[in-house]
């Protein structure tokens, strides 16, 4: 069985990620892509891209042709330190979706799963990814998914925490700007640096409320956490 199709990627995949990146191709494609959203949604338009493909190489989200050397060490690291772990929570960080310094917590199960009701029970508002309650599209082949090959042995919590940083369609622009850098451009060109401050500034915001804020919501996330693990010590 090959990688899962994302056809409607396909049929935007030369505008997503152009071969020129100057300023008259950005205004095209921009809003090529802005008529798109106009016809199918904003939700819509993010759960094509972010869902991933395999047919672009260089477009954003390509899956590859196999495991990369993360993936591989995971796996490896994986194997060595959780063959007998009984209970393991996760908390997976990410940025880019949400409102300004929001964290939320994003489950990758069903809400009638018992591992999501679990979460709910330690971290209480926990939205479900698969459900579509979340900022999150729904996603295939995220590692989430894979914790129980991780840790076979363990009872597992996991969850996503999601911190808001800007609007979408500037997260969209930054991922494109870098995947054309990567694949059309020069990095290490004079362009490079700008493209690199555009991404940085779409997924950390060096506010220091923002900052404070984030880094609270996480301590909050982790101490209820241990305390739920060290309840069974």
């Amino acid at each position: 069985v090959g990688p899962p199709a994302n056809t409607e990627y396909d049929e935007i995949s030369d505008i997503v990620v152009p071969e020129g990146w100057d300023e008259a191709e950005q205004t095209r494609t921009t809003l090529a892509l802005l008529e798109r959203v106009a016809d199918i949604g904003l939700d819509a338009m993010q759960a094509i891209i972010s869902r991933g493909q395999y047919a672009h190489a260089t477009g954003v989200f390509y899956g590859g042709t196999g495991p990369v050397w993360s993936h591989r060490w995971l796996r490896e690291w994986a194997a060595t330190h959780l063959a007998h772990v009984e209970r393991l929570a996760i908390i997976d960080l990410h940025t880019g979706l949400g409102a300004w310094g929001h964290g939320e917590l994003i489950g990758h199960e069903p809400s009638t799963a018992a591992s999501h009701q679990r979460a709910v029970s330690w971290w209480g508002d926990v939205r479900s990814m698969s459900d579509g309650e979340s900022v999150s599209a729904v996603l295939e082949g995220d590692w989430l998914a894979t914790a129980p090959e991780l840790a076979p042995g363990a009872e597992i919590t996991a969850v996503a925490l999601e911190y808001g940083t800007v609007d979408p369609v500037s997260v969209l622009q930054a991922l494109r700007a870098d995947a054309w850098l990567h694949s059309h451009g020069d990095p290490t060109g004079p362009e490079a640096a700008a493209v690199r401050s555009q991404v940085r500034a779409a997924f950390i915001d060096d506010d220091p409320a923002w900052i404070a804020t984030v880094a609270t919501r996480f301590d909050g996330v982790l101490a209820a956490a241990l305390d739920h693990l060290c309840q069974h010590l």
